[in-house]
């Protein structure tokens, strides 16, 4: 499995494992989920990745570009990186954010 399979797979399983469910559509409720799911969705993704043999840092940055990117929908869309979970992509970047980049010191952790 490559690093994009596992990627994706790692994303997946972490929105499935936090049971985010549907993304709501009105900006009060996506605050909401933003707010109660960011955090456990950052801690699943960050564990996963270990589990899965993924880098974090590359990970992590993979997840940022592919979100800010946002490609448009043509051609190959199945092919990019988080397709088909574009409701969950402010959520995801979110998570991803949360959780530092390894390697960082934390501040008041010795």
């Amino acid at each position: 499995m490559d690093f994009s399979e596992r990627f994706e797979l790692v994303v997946r399983q972490a929105l499935e494992e936090v049971g985010v469910g549907e993304m709501p559509t009105t900006a009060e409720l996506v605050a909401r989920v933003h707010q109660d799911y960011a955090a456990p969705l950052g801690d699943a993704l960050y564990r996963l990745c270990i589990e899965h043999g993924v880098e974090w840092n590359a990970f992590r940055e993979s997840v940022i570009d592919a979100v800010l990117r946002r490609p448009a929908k043509v051609g190959a869309a199945a092919k990019r990186p988080l397709a088909g979970i574009e409701s969950f992509h402010d959520l995801i970047l979110l998570a991803v954010e949360t959780m530092p980049p390894d390697g960082l010191d934390v501040p008041g952790e010795e």
